[in-house]
């Protein structure tokens, strides 16, 4: 079963001066802020672990707009990768240029651990929410390229719920269980 909802990012959240990926930076920022993972996930002063898989299209701009910017009383730890492996122990997972099926594989090595709290974030892949992802990047009918969709069933199986402030800015929601 399908549910959408269709919202809007409101203009005034997003500059048109700021490059792509300082926007997408600062949205995975708001990712972190407005996503609660189980009480088990984190010790007492751990960092949200961010993991960028595969290429890296951020440059130093991720670790500039994260450095010393706390989400729900927590600071972030950018950690690179070109194996999943490598990034073990990541919160947030985002992943760029993988085909639909390097995603697949990439989710299924996810889910397959035990307890495993992952949010999975998608940068404009092909079906990642309708293969278990949580977050996708997408282009927008007017080639805007700074909305997202979220998958609430593949996060709530993952024990990851949102914020309606993240919902809110969220361009569609869906509620699609791949292995159905």
């Amino acid at each position: 079963m399908v549910f959408v909802t269709v919202c809007c990012i409101h203009s005034t959240d997003v500059k048109a001066q700021n490059s792509e990926y300082e926007i997408k930076a600062t949205l995975l920022y708001f990712f972190g802020k407005y996503s609660h993972w189980p009480p088990k996930v984190f010790d007492e002063d751990q960092k949200i672990v961010l993991g960028i898989l595969g290429d890296d299209p951020f440059g130093t701009t991720i670790d500039r707009i994260l450095h010393n910017r706390p989400a729900n009383g927590r600071y972030f730890e950018v950690r690179r990768g070109t194996d999943i492996k490598e990034l073990r122990g990541a919160h947030i997972l985002y992943m760029s240029n993988l085909s639909k099926s390097e995603a697949s594989e990439v989710l299924d090595e996810i889910n397959s651990k035990k307890n495993a709290s992952v949010l999975t974030v998608g940068d404009n892949i092909d079906g990642f929410c309708e293969i278990g992802g949580i977050l996708n990047f997408t282009t927008g009918a007017n080639g805007n390229k700074y909305y997202f969709v979220i998958n609430t069933l593949s996060s709530n199986k993952v024990g990851i719920y949102f914020d309606n402030k993240m919902l809110n800015m969220a361009t569609e929601i869906i509620s699609y269980d791949p292995y159905q």
